[in-house]
């Protein structure tokens, strides 16, 4: 059993994420060409599942490295991280390819499977307003990149949960 753990970014994209978004599709891709292998092969009793949440109050947001001269603002709703544990745990018990956890970020990739111009358009939009327009003046951080940080080490970092949009 092989379960791994991407994003909901791992299938589809947003600006000032670039590298994070990289990193995440890999992850799928990845996971997905494992399974084309175990398959072509007629290996049996390997299974591949990929975690795929959107936004967790997690200390991710604020461990990112960032020169944008604003503030990190994580994007809403934010989900509670045990919603990530319990969706760990499910896939173990009752195996699928992929589990989304969080219903706004399954809407995110269905819309970006239906009409992806539009979907990078509003969510291009939405990210550049919360991330740049709307956000704090905030200093340049290499957050944990090039080494781990002290702050921020428990799994949630005590945001509110399900905040609605700036």
């Amino acid at each position: 059993m092989l379960i791994n753990i991407a994003s909901e970014l791992g299938e589809y994209a947003l600006p000032y994420y670039s590298s994070y978004t990289a990193a995440k599709h890999g992850v799928v891709g990845l996971s997905t060409a494992i399974r084309q292998e175990l398959a072509q092969n007629d290996i049996e009793h390997i299974y591949v599942w990929v975690v795929m949440p959107t936004a967790s109050d997690t200390p991710f947001f604020d461990h990112a490295a960032n020169y944008t001269g604003h503030e990190v603002q994580p994007p809403a709703p934010l989900h509670d991280p045990q919603e990530v544990v319990d969706a760990i745990v499910d896939l173990a018990r009752d195996p699928e390819n992929t589990k989304v956890v969080g219903s706004d970020g399954l809407f995110k990739i269905v819309m970006k499977k239906l009409a992806p111009a539009a979907a990078d358009k509003a969510m291009g939009k939405t990210m550049q307003r919360i991330q740049i327009e709307k956000a704090p003046p905030g200093e340049d951080s290499r957050g944990a990149v090039e080494q781990p940080m002290r702050e921020g080490t428990g799994v949630s970092a005590g945001r509110e949960h399900g905040r609605s949009p700036l």
